[in-house]
């Protein structure tokens, strides 16, 4: 599993604009998120946007939801 910040700053750059970032990033910023808990990971609002976008790009919304325990 890649480190959170390698994952979070691709997701964001991709956010922005950037290059599209692998899906290799998003699946292992989740697995973080399932192991860790998402309150504990401390995120700011610019990853949790991203990530949710991400998501969408990726039609895994309900995934991200249930992972974050929604």
């Amino acid at each position: 599993m890649k480190p959170l910040d390698e994952c979070l700053y691709y997701i964001v750059r991709a956010d922005g604009g950037g290059i599209p970032e692998k899906d290799v990033y998003f699946n292992d910023a989740l697995a973080h998120i399932r192991v860790k808990g998402f309150e504990n990971l401390e995120l700011c609002a610019v990853e949790i946007r991203a990530l949710v976008n991400a998501a969408r790009r990726r039609g895994r919304l309900q995934e991200l939801d249930e992972a974050v325990g929604l």
